[in-house]
């Protein structure tokens, strides 16, 4: 699991993982709540980012829970 913190200049849009996701195993939590994929964010593997929708933009100060299994790499 990797917790992530909002920018100090205001709420952040994306958050960048440490490794390459297998995105069947992606779950997102906002203070505790689950927020549902394609809904409230997506997962983009080029840059290996979890990115919110405008509309769901995490507050600053919100704790950002990203879980998931490492992909496989060929």
């Amino acid at each position: 699991a990797t917790s992530l913190g909002n920018a100090a200049f205001g709420p952040a849009r994306s958050f960048y993982l440490k490794q390459p996701a297998d995105p069947m195993t992606l779950t997102v939590t906002v203070d505790g709540v689950p927020f549902p994929p394609n809904a409230a964010w997506r997962y983009v593997a080029r840059t290996r980012a979890i990115r919110f929708d405008r509309d769901a933009i995490p507050d600053v100060g919100a704790q950002i829970e990203v879980r998931y299994q490492p992909a496989c790499q060929p």
